[in-house]
């Protein structure tokens, strides 16, 4: 998913997380100092990095680096969207 594209969801998650919390008192209580899109971010991040961390026979890495998108092989029959895609483990 582009930019473009997730630009509309993390303004209506954010939304939901200020209507959720909309009182700064109720915010504070639950520490939280960062929206919901960057802690979301950051998980990723840290995943991201666990994957580089991680032995190349492990099956979560093998997963992760046969579904890299290489820009030169771009199937025309990719899922426009994402969530229709499905990963089969051999």
């Amino acid at each position: 998913m582009h930019y473009s594209e997730s630009w509309a969801s993390q303004n209506r998650i954010n939304a939901v997380e200020m209507r959720s919390l909309w009182n700064s008192d109720v915010r504070e209580r639950c520490s939280l100092k960062e929206d919901v899109v960057t802690r979301t971010e950051e998980s990723l991040l840290q995943w991201f990095e666990h994957l580089e961390r991680m032995n190349e026979s492990r099956m979560a890495e093998q997963i992760c680096r046969a579904n890299v998108c290489d820009d030169t092989k771009v199937n025309k029959n990719y899922p426009k969207n994402l969530m229709q895609t499905k990963f089969v483990v051999y």
